[in-house]
């Protein structure tokens, strides 16, 4: 569980980096990513993980 977590945070990290959203869009972001954390780190995995 602890890896799926930190694959998400590190999505999320470099999703804002690039995108230098406004605070309250980063409230809402924050908030779809954490309700979603095993999904994203899932589709995360497959993506990154297949691709050698």
């Amino acid at each position: 569980m602890q890896s799926k977590r930190n694959d998400a945070d590190h999505i999320h990290t470099i999703w804002i980096q690039i995108h230098g959203f406004k605070p309250s869009e980063l409230k809402m972001i924050e908030a779809i990513i954490e309700d979603n954390v095993e999904t994203i780190a899932m589709h995360w995995n497959l993506f990154f993980n297949n691709n050698k």
